[in-house]
């Protein structure tokens, strides 16, 4: 009997284990994949989660900071902005490597390519079947990632309208300190440079737009490449895959989180659209403040109801407003008329891109409380 069992060792999955891990408490994370694996991911971190990665015993300080911005509209207009507070390019395969070594240096246990196949709550406590064994645990936090799991017995599909995401890393000449953001029909694509002088390119679009032309390369030649910053993105670059990744079928916005009195965070709970610029960072926030409402609950003798209500109010605070400004921007981005006008306006008012950019992040001095 395992204490806590976390599905998934993604940023959410390894800072909720990090944040509640204390000596005699075990934790096991079963993780379907290999790890460290790259991810399709913006590989943008914003400052304001340093201070949580630091405490953990991560140094980023390496990392040149990004500190400008340059968005563009489908008609290729342009604005080039400073960031409030910046941040710096790292990839998943990095980031999640490291995060895995910290927390096995710390006692967590971590079983990768072992997908779960089941979850069911038998009293005070759960049974997890997974491809290679059965567990039991007194507690259980999803974090599966963007798409809805098939283990939960309650699993519904969803109406609300899907995206496809694709990554692909590109050697150009990029500006470190920069972060590009190029809009085009049905979605967005972004540019950052990681380790490796390579920049990561990763871009979404509606499911719907991308099954016109039902192929990557055509999708990316007769939609992306309409808009001239994105179109010299990637023909000015070199590949390093011979095949971009990519991933289907996820929806916006918040999930349903009552699942069997299971608990989730990251991308399982909600998924800002990646627009926003902080989806990693939002993930490790929301696993740490989870990871720390579990640590209070088993001190204290807390049920699962008052920690997820504790939890879910904390979670409200810090990530409400990103949400619902995230949804607007989402909308504004992935339509050419609107987005056209927009970038109008904003190139005769840096303050009114700076003061969005705000809305959508946090302050590092916020999450020096979580620690």
């Amino acid at each position: 009997m395992y204490d806590l069992i976390i599905i998934g060792a993604g940023l959410s999955g390894l800072s909720t284990a990090l944040a509640c891990k204390s000596p005699g408490f075990s934790i096991l994370i079963l993780e379907k994949g290999s790890m460290p694996r790259h991810k399709v991911c913006g590989e943008y971190l914003s400052a304001e989660v340093l201070p949580l990665l630091e405490s953990w015993g991560m140094d980023l300080e390496h990392r040149p900071r990004v500190n400008r911005a340059l968005l563009s509209a489908p008609n290729g207009s342009f604005t080039e902005v400073d960031l409030p507070l910046g941040g710096i390019g790292v990839s998943r395969y990095y980031l999640d490597g490291k995060l895995i070594d910290i927390a096995v240096d710390r006692g967590v246990e971590v079983h990768t390519e072992e997908p779960v196949r089941k979850v069911v709550r038998n009293g005070t406590f759960f049974q997890i079947e997974s491809s290679k064994a059965q567990y039991e645990a007194k507690w259980i936090v999803s974090c599966h990632g963007k798409s809805r799991p098939s283990f939960f017995m309650d699993h519904k599909p969803s109406n609300q309208e899907k995206y496809m995401g694709v990554k692909q890393y590109y050697k150009l000449d990029f500006p470190n300190q920069l972060v590009a953001l190029h809009s085009f029909r049905g979605g967005y694509g972004g540019a950052v440079l990681v380790e490796n002088g390579w920049v990561d390119m990763a871009f979404m679009i509606k499911q719907s737009v991308f099954m016109e032309y039902k192929n990557i390369d055509k999708v990316m030649e007769a939609v992306l490449y309409s808009n001239p910053w994105m179109k010299k993105l990637i023909t000015d670059g070199e590949a390093m895959w011979e095949q971009p990744k990519a991933v289907s079928n996820f929806t916006l916005g918040e999930k349903n989180s009552n699942l069997l009195q299971a608990l989730t965070a990251g991308d399982a709970r909600a998924m800002i659209p990646p627009a926003s610029g902080n989806g990693m960072a939002m993930a490790l926030l929301s696993g740490a403040m989870l990871g720390n409402k579990i640590k209070e609950g088993v001190e204290y003798g807390k049920s699962w109801m008052e920690v997820e209500n504790a939890y879910s109010k904390q979670w409200k605070a810090y990530f409400g407003n990103r949400l619902w400004w995230g949804k607007h921007i989402q909308g504004l981005m992935e339509r050419p008329e609107r987005a056209n006008l927009a970038m109008r306006l904003m190139k005769y008012s840096d303050w009114i891109l700076r003061s969005t950019i705000r809305l959508t992040h946090g302050s590092p001095e916020r999450v020096k409380e979580l620690l």
